[in-house]
Parts: structure tokens; sequence; C-alpha cells
């Protein structure tokens, strides 16, 4: 076999069809991924990746491969050259696997001309050589598979037929078949639950997982299985032309026959699989496969961001493609379904009835040449389940961070919004959390907002304690609440009230506290200018002291503020100036609740102190900045030195201080040791590993009224600025309430690889030569020399 193998690659570099099917390879290659403006490009990316090589070749082959397989057999048989190959001692498997290596030795040729992209690339990333290897080497086994699923389709059509353009069109329309023939009848989802199956039977689910850096052994397997099943009806197909005897020509078929069923049957049952990049984004977590369980009806995915987005958002687009695909191999129930917006007859019709979702569009600047277009964008994501629909912001309003890395974020977090949203739509049973009033905690309007935003994930009720009613059963009671909100209390804490709540977190109930240390009359202060700040006494400090930390009662005045608007004289116009008792804090730690989300307005805050208390970790989640000032009270607060305080002075600093706390461990009980208040319930004198969260700030999670109106969580009506506030809590809540590991999917790190924009701007015209012309060259000079060396050794024979 080895020697026919030989004759056969020489066969395509000795004529100048071999060498011209890798020119058309190399220069297809290199003009639609280095210098057309087509959306394939790889310098305008942005980033350094090969995913428009990957996504752009397997059409190439489509049509390069079956070239390949016409002259193989088709023109063997035509020109009597197979007759004389069955004269020789070789089988039929032998002159189909000859014929089989040759083509691929050929492919093989043209994917290592490809990695001088990725090293082109590795050359441009920010730092040079910033590319995912591991990621890399996926796609090109997914590729390299590909290829070899399409070479056993083309030499079957070149053993049917002797006529070469037959066989080019026949290898044309199977390829095409099944590598998107089978996708595509899916799509229209003619056969319900059977559309999945469809889909499988063809080539672009299997190179999909491939092609994004995932080793999926199933997937191998399928191409193992359809290249030896194609192998093995050519080989059928010679063995009747030589007109073997049918049972003997038959007998091996159907045996490997036997072997393919196997080996897709294997491919369709096992589930091993190894995500290959660096950043394991494609390994969907513990959370996200519970969900997955739960979906038992279609669950359509469609992703709103169309074809002619800019370069940033198209990468965006293509990892949540990419996460639904992964999705939709553990449940086939999940399906992305194609936008309507990428109809312009259907387009404006959506637009409208996204509206009723309260989708809106993001507004642009697109550089086109030297001038710059408005383009008008939808990064929004809609789910719909079991007649109810989902809209899912992709982006996250950041202020002071970069637009690239803000998409970065984007992408980190589209499996948490993805599983949180899916969770939404298929849990009836949720979980149930309360807002604890009896202490004059903030009720009613101030959180509306709040409340109607939980509503969406949690079962919101309200619970007070009552030293009237039978306490077992107000406790009993209780314990049903996942969680406990403790809202801007403003007067004391009986004793029996803080027992109730130190033995729910005892027996395993979690508590969010925000607390104001320090009572500042809002309205006072609007309507005289000026109001006096003081202590208040919540008798919670010896409780809180026991759970690790302590509230201070002072203010914190911050440098890194929240603008508020003030009159500039009287009578003057309004101006707005910063208001360093509302600090604006940007999260800086890596811990889920607080990461990517938009700064946090705080209102008043105190600080916190961390206790040395063994068994609870604490983290730190928010700080103030390095221009913070320590305000001790009773002190008065003057709205008019709002004007003069722009900026607080550095000797003044006190650096940062501590405004939110996570506690996670085994709490102690401040009543192991004292007298009982309430002897009807169970006593428990240490926790199980449990948590809890403490804000320095009782206002934080207050919205603003005007009239019978309500403004979400964080927004500002006097700035028209909305701060992450109501992000704050949603993640607080589901990091309290989720054992399933849901909120851990928001610390998932993806690396960002993006190109040098700015050498690309500089040495554009060199890499897209070095990347069109190198290839060329190559085979050019492969060609020219190889043709020299013919000519030099044959012409000595004849002489």
């Amino acid at each position: 076999m080895l020697p026919l193998y030989r004759q056969e690659l020489k066969k395509y570099f000795s004529s100048l069809f071999g060498l011209s099917s890798l020119l058309f390879f190399a220069l297809t290659e290199g003009l639609f991924l280095w210098v057309f403006d087509d959306g394939l490009n790889l310098l305008d990316g942005g980033y350094a990746t090969l995913d428009a090589f990957f996504l752009l070749s397997p059409w190439v082959f489509i049509c390069f491969i079956p070239a390949l397989c016409m002259r193989s057999l088709s023109e063997d048989r035509k020109s009597g050259t197979l007759e004389l190959l069955r004269s020789f001692p070789i089988s039929e498997e032998k002159i189909i696997y000859a014929k089989f290596l040759s083509v691929l030795s050929v492919v093989c040729i043209c994917l290592l001309l490809s990695f001088l992209y990725a090293f082109s690339l590795s050359q441009l990333a920010t730092p040079k050589g910033n590319l995912d290897w591991g990621a890399l080497y996926g796609s090109y086994l997914g590729l390299f598979l590909c290829a070899t699923a399409f070479t056993a389709i083309g030499l079957f059509a070149a053993s049917c037929s002797t006529h070469t353009l037959s066989t080019l069109f026949i290898t044309l329309f199977l390829n095409l078949l099944f590598f998107y023939g089978f996708e595509g009848l899916g799509s229209y989802r003619l056969f319900g639950s059977y559309d999945y199956a469809l889909q499988q039977l063809g080539l672009y689910n299997h190179y999909e997982t491939l092609g994004s850096g995932v080793f999926s052994l199933s997937d191998v397997l399928y191409f193992a299985a359809v290249s030896g099943l194609f192998i093995s009806l050519a080989q059928l197909a010679l063995k009747a032309l030589r007109q073997t005897p049918k049972a003997r020509a038959t007998k091996p078929f159907f045996q490997r026959l036997f072997i393919v069923a196997l080996v897709f049957i294997a491919a369709h049952t096992i589930n091993l699989q190894w995500d290959l990049t660096q950043d394991h984004r494609f390994t969907l977590g513990k959370a996200t496969e519970s969900a997955l369980e739960k979906v038992k009806a279609p669950l359509d995915v469609e992703i709103l961001l169309r074809y002619d987005v800019p370069a940033d958002f198209k990468r965006l687009k293509r990892e949540a493609k990419r996460l639904v695909r992964a999705m939709r191999r553990k449940n086939p129930n999940v399906e992305l379904i194609k936008t309507a917006l990428s109809k312009v007859k259907k387009s404006e019709k959506a637009i409208a009835e996204l509206k009723n979702l309260g989708v809106f569009p993001t507004q642009l600047q697109v550089d086109e040449g030297d001038s710059q277009l408005r383009k008008r964008i939808f990064p929004w994501v809609v789910i719909a389940y079991a007649n109810e629909k989902i809209a899912i912001s992709l982006l996250n309003d950041e202020k002071g961070v970069d637009p690239a890395e803000q998409l970065n974020h984007a992408t980190q977090e589209l499996e948490y919004k993805l599983t949180r949203s899916i969770r939404q739509l298929t849990e009836r049973d949720k979980p149930q959390i309360a807002f604890y009033h009896g202490e004059g905690e903030t009720e009613g309007a101030e959180l509306f907002a709040a409340k109607k935003m939980l509503r969406a994930f949690y079962r919101v009720d309200d619970f007070g304690f009552r030293d009237t009613t039978a306490i077992r059963l107000q406790f009993d009671s209780l314990m049903r609440y996942k969680a406990l909100v403790i809202n801007n209390p403003k007067s004391r804490f009986s004793e029996n009230s803080k027992y109730l709540i130190d033995q729910y977190i005892q027996h395993g109930g979690r508590v969010l506290w925000a607390v104001s240390a320090v009572a500042v009359n809002m309205e006072d202060l609007r309507s005289r200018g000026k109001t006096l700040a003081y202590v208040k006494d919540l008798n919670l400090t010896d409780l809180l002291f026991q759970y690790s930390v302590r509230i201070n009662p002072v203010l914190v005045k911050d440098g890194q503020a929240a603008p508020i608007k003030v009159k500039a004289g009287n009578p003057g116009p309004f101006r707005y100036v910063l208001w360093p008792y509302f600090p604006l804090i940007f999260p800086a730690d890596k811990h889920p609740i607080v990461r990517h989300i938009n700064a946090v307005r705080f209102i008043f805050p105190s600080d916190l102190d961390v206790i040395a208390t063994p068994d609870v970790e604490k983290t730190p989640l928010l700080w103030s900045s390095a221009e913070t000032v320590i305000q001790g009270v009773p002190a008065y607060v003057n709205l008019s030195s709002a004007q003069h305080t722009q900026a607080l002075h550095s000797d003044q600093s006190t650096g940062s201080h501590i405004l939110a706390m996570a506690l996670e461990g085994n709490f102690t009980s401040a009543y192991r040791y004292r007298v009982k208040p309430i002897s009807e319930l169970p006593f428990r004198a240490r926790s199980k590993r449990n948590k809890m969260l403490v804000f320095a700030s009782g206002a934080i999670f207050e919205n603003e009224t005007h009239g019978n109106s309500f403004f979400p969580v964080g927004y500002d009506t006097q700035t028209g600025q909305r701060y992450g506030n109501d992000a704050l809590l949603l993640n607080s809540l589901a990091w309290l309430t989720d054992d399933s590991g849901l909120i851990d999917l928001r610390a998932k790190h993806l690396a960002l690889r993006p190109l040098n924009r700015e050498k690309i701007r500089e040495e554009r015209w060199r890499w897209q030569l070095t990347n069109l012309g190198i290839p060329l060259l190559l085979l050019l000079a492969s060609g020219a020399l190889l043709a020299l060396y013919r000519r030099k050794k044959f012409g000595r024979q004849q002489l």
C-alpha cells in the first residue's frame, strides 16, 4: 500500500492540477481572512483568535476536497489505470486507503500553511504570544476530522462514476448535505422531538464542538463512523466493478457496517469530553447542568445580535451561540433559533414586540473609513419556555471600565445570566425570603422596586415578631424562609427579637443586614438645609460582635462620591456637586457578589471593623476610596457645605474603610453563656456552616419615589444616573439562598486576548502581504523545484 500511496501523492504534484488546488486553498483563505472586509478579516476581529479561519475552512474544504477526490478514482476508471492496479496483488481496501491517505496528506499541507496565521496573530496579540493554544489544537483536530469525512464521501462518489464532473457535483451535494443539510432541516422544527436527533446525523454539530476547543470522544467516534461508512461503501463499489461473487463481496462489507454501527451508537452514548481551552470556558457548571435537567419542554434561545454588528459584539454573539449549543448537548430541548431581526420585513414588527419585554436598542458609534456612523444594535437574549418569555441584557453598565473589557465581562457572565433565567422559567417552587419589620425598618414605597425585582426569583414576604403571639409558631414560620433581610432598622431591638434572629441563624437561616449606625433625617436636611446626625441605639452591637463584625457609630465621608443637585446661592441656579456623604464605590474585589457590577452608591454609611472570631471567614466586599475622612457624631450635616467640598484634603484622609462584609462559617450564638429570654424555642449554641452579609448603610437598597411613581433600586432621580445597587441586592440574595453554585458562575474568568490595534494600523499591509504572499510563494517555489527535479531526473534517463 505504501508504494501506491507515494504514487498517488506524486500524482497531485506532478501536474498543474495538484499545485493549482493548493493555490486555490491558500488564495481563498488569505483573501477572505486578511484582505477582504467581509466580517471574517482577522485583523478587524479585535482579538487573537482563529475562529474566523475555523468558520471559513469547512466551506472551503467542501469545494476543495471534491476537486482532489474526483481525479483519484474517476480518472483511474476512465483511463484504465484501475484495471492495471487490479492486476497487481493489492486489494480494494488498500487501494482505497492509499487514495484516502494521499488526499488527507494534501489537506495536512493546507493546514500546515495555516500555522502562519496563528504565528501572525501571536505576534499581534497583547501581550505578544497571547493565544489560547489548547483551543487552537482542539479546533485543528475538529477541522482535520471534518476533512476526513469529506474525503471519505468524495472517494465513495468517485468510486461510483467515471465522469469527473459528475463526481465533483455528487461530492459537493453529499458534503453539503452531511455538513449543513441535516442541521438546516432540523432548524425548521418539522419533526418535533426528533429534530435534534436529525441534526446529530450531520457533521455541523459535531464539528462545532471540536472547533470550539472541546475534545469530545463522542464527536471523534462520530467522525470515525462516518468516514468508515463511506470508505466501506467505496470498497464495496470497487468489488462490484471486479464482479466479485456477491457473498464474498458483501460479507466483509456487512462486518465493517456492523463495526461502524457500533461506533455510531457509542458516539451517541459516550459522554466524555475535555475542555482544552485555557480558561475552560465551555465547561458547564453544576448549577447549569442542574437547571438543564428541569427543562422538560422546548426552550428557545434567541440571540438578538445580527450578523452585521461590530467585531467586538460578533465575539460576544459567537460565545453565546457556543454556550447555547453546549447546553443543547446536555439537553436537546434547548434550541438556538434565528432572530427575526435579521429579516428586514419582520424586523420592525419584532422590535415592537421586544419593547413589550423591556428590550431597547443600544446606539453605537462605528468607524467607517474616515467617518463615523451610528448603528442600532440589540445586545439582548430572549428565552421562551412554556408560553413565557424573559429578556436578558448581555451588557452591564460599568462606569469607568473600558468598553472592550465590559464586553469581556459580558462574555464571562453569559452562563450565569442564561442559567439564572432558565431557572426562573422552569422552577415553580421559588425560594422564600422575608423582609423583617418590627423595629422601624423601611417598609412600603421605599422597598417597592426591590421587592418587585426580587419576586422574579423569590417568593417575597414580610415577617414581624410579636411577643403576644405563640412564639414557637412564629419561629417555625420564620424557619420557612431561606433568607431574612433586615433593612434600615431605626429603633431598639428587644432581647426577644434578637434571640429569635440569633436562633434563626443558628438553625441555618441566612441574614442580610443593611444597618446604619447613625441617624440622619433626610426630610429635615432637604427642608432646612442641615440636620443633626446622632448615634442610633439599635442594641445590635453584641449580636453582630459575636458574628465577627462591628458597625462603628461614625459617618464615612469620601472624596469619590455621587453628585447631588444644590442651589448656587439664593436666588440662583441649581448645579451638581459631589456629596461626600454619598460615597461612590467601584467594586474591586473578585467575589461573585460584586464582580463586574456598576458603581454602588452608599447613603450616609458607617464603617465596619473585623473581629477575630475562629471558624468564620471574613471577606470584605466594598471599600471606600483612599480619600476617606471619618466624622464622629453627634455632628451637624450641612447641605451648603457640599458647594465647597469638591474633594477631601489628603492630610485629613484616613485611607480606605470597609463598608460591606461577607461572613461564612460556623457562627456562635450570642446567648451561649447568657440567660435565654425565650424558653419555648429549641436552643442551638453553634450553627453549621452558614452565610451572612453586613452592609454599613441602611438605605442602600431603597428606591426613590415621586408621587405614585417608583424608580428602580439605585436610580438617582436628580442626576438620571443608575448605579449598581440593584445588581448588588440580586447577587447578595443569590449568594445567600442558592447552594447549587449558581452565583459562583459569576466568578468565571475568561482571558481577554486583544490585538494590538495600533500595530495593526501601522503594519496592516505588511501582515496582509505576509499571510497572503508567503503561502503562495512557498507553493510556487515547491512546484518549481519539483518540476526542475523531475526534468533533471527523467531527462537523464532519456539520454
